[in-house]
């Protein structure tokens, strides 16, 4: 049909609506008459035509478009390639001619005419910079490929411009989470510029994927020692004017090292967010401020993440990203002190920022709102919500924390349910993964004794090992405790409760923003129980006003529990 009243149209009408077909949808006259090269009064009579049988329409004055886009793509398909190509590029002339600033059109038609890929390059580039303006990262993403595509086909492209175009590659990456697709790529790039021996060059495409992050930048307990060689000599090379790269190098060291032996990532990491606040610019000193607040676990740092996230919250001028990280930190802090009244608030301000300029930092907060759902005591529904939230998270070029955040979090739920048996399978499934493997080894082995399979338990926990200090180390040290009563290891349980204490009031994991096991004082009751030490008591009351401060009705129950077996006299076990 719609072939049928095209082909009723004069033959001139037909030739120049495909050519407009070649500009877009909506096309400007102007550039219609530059790319048809007719006649003024030939061009009005074929969009006349194309008006009568309803092909086309007048959005406005001087402006043409289809009436669907079933009609473009018609009209379209009807052409060439090569035809095709001639009009893209005598498109792509026309509207340089007409309209310099319509940058993604001219990206378009330079690259599907693929007759000049250097300005092809150019025009991709000026467009993914507009797209970034947009918050539209994933259009920059691909517009930056397809900028090195471009040159790619370009004979004799300087490498620097090349490299120039990974640096946008690799940061519009990392703005749309895609952390193991963005490393890759600046990995090749670091290839690439070291035999340039330009280290300003170099600590531009060391710190090309710095945005605001409230994951991991990397795989989890894996350094990337090249890497951090890297950046060290870059900081000895560079002259001592260069204190922005040299603040951004220091990020990027404090992020690469997080939770590894050395304090030099604790140290960089102090030295970057003194530097960013002499230089006064809010984006360094959001990145400075974000590999803070992952150091700080080392120490503790619960005070020194509230005082930070309320300086970035503060902070003028900040970048909206930054603005969700800094409530997505104290969505955590709050919930390292069970506020979850407070947390609950800065989750909703991140969500509805993140929303607003589709931003996927704040994807966490899906984990977030199965944690409240399991805090309110509805866990079928927790755990439902637990799947979907790393259903939504994980996707090509990620880590694929989202599968592992929901199988630790789910955990959580069975243990405090008394079903710790019931995650056995899914750590299992973890607990093959090398890399993992240390993370949930006390987890699974926990799940294997709750089923009975006392002697794999013991096998898979295996010596303790230091737990490493980062975000999770609480959660790890609590379920040590539970481990070590649960196969009855009394150096292992004495280990745990020497180390709980000073934590008494915290929510074990809960600072994580997206999981919870119940307040550490409940779990210090169970080790005193077992080591039949005098305080049990004492902890299981300090649990129960937790609870009642927190309005959490599930570890209400478990310090009452616990609280009537220990005055029936009645011995106890881990917390059901």
């Amino acid at each position: 049909m719609l072939q049928r009243r095209i082909a009723r149209l004069p033959a001139t009408a037909q030739t120049i609506l495909r050519q407009a077909s070649v500009i877009g949808t909506e096309i400007d006259v102007g550039v219609l008459g530059d790319v048809a090269d007719t006649e003024e009064h030939v061009l009005l009579d074929a969009i006349e035509a194309g008006l009568l049988t309803g092909l086309v329409t007048e959005p406005g004055p001087g402006r043409i478009g289809f009436a669907h886009v079933l009609v473009r793509d018609t009209l379209y398909d009807g052409l060439s390639r090569l035809r095709r190509s001639r009009l893209h590029a005598r498109a792509a002339e026309a509207i340089e001619r007409h309209s310099p600033g319509e940058v993604a059109a001219l990206a378009y038609h330079f690259a599907e005419a693929g007759t000049d890929p250097i300005n092809a390059a150019r025009y991709c580039g000026l467009a993914a910079d507009q797209a970034e303006l947009r918050f539209a990262y994933h259009e920059a993403a691909r517009l930056w490929e397809q900028a090195i595509a471009c040159l790619d086909q370009a004979d004799d492209t300087p490498s620097r411009d090349r490299l120039e175009m990974m640096l946008g590659l690799v940061g519009a990456l990392a703005h749309t989470e895609q952390l193991a697709l963005a490393r890759s790529y600046r990995r090749d790039a670091v290839r690439a510029a070291l035999p340039l021996q330009d280290p300003r060059l170099l600590a531009r495409v060391i710190t090309s994927s710095d945005a605001p992050r409230a994951w991991y930048p990397a795989e989890y307990l894996v350094t990337d020692d090249d890497l951090v060689d890297t950046v060290e000599q870059t900081l000895a090379r560079l002259s001592p004017g260069d204190e922005p790269l040299r603040c951004r190098l220091l990020t990027t060291l404090a992020f690469e090292l997080d939770g590894a032996e050395s304090e030099r990532g604790y140290q960089a990491s102090a030295q970057a967010v003194e530097i960013a606040r002499r230089l006064g610019d809010p984006g360094v000193l959001a990145m400075a401020i974000n590999a803070r607040v992952f150091q700080s676990f080392r120490q503790d740092g619960l005070a020194e993440r509230r005082s930070l996230g309320a300086e970035l919250l503060a902070l003028p001028g900040k970048p909206v990203i930054a603005e969700v990280f800094a409530h997505l930190i104290l969505v955590g802090v709050n919930c390292g002190c069970a506020d979850f009244d407070t947390a609950d608030i800065h989750a909703g301000e991140a969500t509805r920022i993140a929303d607003r300029y589709d931003l996927l930092l704040a994807a966490p907060i899906r984990f977030y709102r199965a944690l409240r759902t399991a805090l309110h005591g509805d866990l079928p529904a927790a755990d439902d919500l637990y799947r979907q939230a790393a259903a939504q998270m994980d996707s090509p070029g990620t880590w694929r924390l989202g599968a592992f955040t929901s199988i630790i979090g789910r955990f959580c739920l069975h243990v405090m349910q008394g079903r710790a048996a019931e995650s056995a399978n899914d750590l299992e499934h973890v607990y093959r993964h090398p890399l993992v493997s240390p993370l949930v080894a006390e987890p699974y082995a926990l799940a294997l004794a709750a089923s009975g399979r006392i002697a794999e338990a013991r096998t898979v926990a295996g010596r303790p090992r230091p737990i490493r200090r980062d975000m999770f180390w609480l959660f790890g040290t609590a379920v040590r405790g539970l481990l070590a009563i649960a196969l009855k290891d009394r150096e292992r349980a004495e280990s745990a409760y020497q180390a709980l204490l000073p934590f008494a009031a915290r929510p074990a994991g809960a600072e994580t923003g997206v999981m919870s096991l119940w307040p550490a004082a409940q779990i210090l009751g169970d080790l005193a129980r077992y080591l039949r030490l005098p305080d049990a008591e004492a902890h299981y009351r300090h649990a129960l006003v937790i609870a009642e401060q927190a309005h959490v009705e599930p570890w209400r129950d478990a310090a009452m529990r616990r609280l009537g077996v220990w005055y029936r006299g009645v011995p106890g076990g881990p917390s059901n």
